[in-house]
């Protein structure tokens, strides 16, 4: 089982680093890739890329990434890619 709250602070960490605005402090859950945090496609792209890099997750899935629209969204796509469901083939 992962640590989550562990995995949600660095998440919210990585995504203020890589915020095209420049975000000073970790984004609430709440905060909107694109309008709050400057987000376009290709930011999202790199921000995927450093997210499999920094927490070693599987390939994440293109369109699953384009769905992300909140850090909230961004933060289950990492657990749920770190903790897959059992019996799952």
């Amino acid at each position: 089982m992962i640590q989550t709250n562990a995995v949600t602070d660095r998440v919210r960490e990585i995504v203020a680093q890589l915020s095209p605005i420049g975000a000073s402090e970790q984004p609430a859950a709440t905060a909107l890739l694109v309008d709050d945090l400057g987000y376009d496609s290709l930011a999202i792209f790199e921000l995927v890329l450093e997210l499999e890099r920094e927490l070693e997750l599987p390939r994440l899935q293109e369109e699953e990434a384009l769905d992300m629209a909140t850090v909230a969204d961004v933060e289950r796509l990492v657990v749920a890619a770190l903790d897959p469901p059992v019996g799952r083939s």
